[in-house]
């Protein structure tokens, strides 16, 4: 990996980036760069903690590397530094907001003309309009030409880009498990009546403190209450048929 390649996110865990990559008809849900390659450096924008510096020896995801194919030029120092001058910039909220409500309807197949980001805040940046912004402003080279504006770019736009290639694949590690996840963990190693009592406790107990926690709380309370109780009996139900 070198400084100016792009490190795409695939998503694979929460729902949240699973929900993007499916909205924008791709496999990635998030993009950073690597800007240099003797600190293991690369720069993002997550939401919560906008532009910041990430250090590539820790990312636990899985990601594949682009690289910019030969034949096209661009100013890396310019890209860079354009980079590092937006750090500790805010994420744009609204502006992903816009995005993914714009990539949704596409994906539905509904017929929209190019339109403009309205919601997107100049100073603000999400990870794929920072991606585009760097390479374009920073480093005179629009990355994804197919795409209007950085505002409406996706991390699958970056992906399917005729300027980009994809040159490695870096296999994410498994998090560290919590006391609470191994506990199931050991549970279900034991035979499925013992998984079955396990969940049904754990369930009961849950509504237990429900109803003793919703008199207290108003009418939000018992309708919360009333939602677990409807979630939790197609697992029950699911656990019984394992049976």
């Amino acid at each position: 990996m070198k400084p100016g390649d792009i490190l795409l996110f695939k998503a694979e865990k929460d729902l949240a980036s699973k929900l993007i990559a499916w909205g924008t008809n791709s496999l990635y849900s998030h993009v950073a760069i690597c800007v240099s390659e003797e600190m293991n450096l690369a720069i993002e924008s997550i939401p919560g903690g906008g532009v910041r510096g990430r250090d590539i020896r820790k990312i636990q995801e899985t990601y594949d590397v682009y690289s910019i194919k030969d034949g096209y030029s661009f100013d890396l120092h310019s890209t860079i530094s354009y980079l590092v001058d937006k750090l500790n910039a805010k994420y744009d909220t609204w502006g992903i907001t816009f995005l993914g409500i714009l990539k949704f309807f596409i994906r539905i197949g509904c017929p929209l003309r190019p339109i403009a980001n309205k919601w997107q805040k100049d100073r603000d940046y999400f990870c794929s309009e920072l991606c585009y912004e760097a390479f374009y402003r920073g480093g005179g080279l629009d990355i994804v030409p197919a795409v209007s504006e950085a505002d409406v770019t996706s991390p699958g736009d970056i992906a399917k880009s005729q300027i980009v290639e994809l040159i490695e694949s870096k296999k994410g590690k498994e998090p560290a498990m919590g006391w609470y996840m191994k506990m199931v963990e050991r549970v279900k190693a034991l035979d499925t009546p013992m998984f079955m009592l396990f969940v049904s406790v754990k369930a009961l107990g849950g509504l237990a403190i429900g109803i003793i926690i919703a008199p207290y709380v108003g009418r939000i309370g018992w309708w919360v209450l009333l939602a677990a109780i409807i979630i939790s009996i197609p697992l029950m139900l699911k656990i019984f048929k394992k049976t």
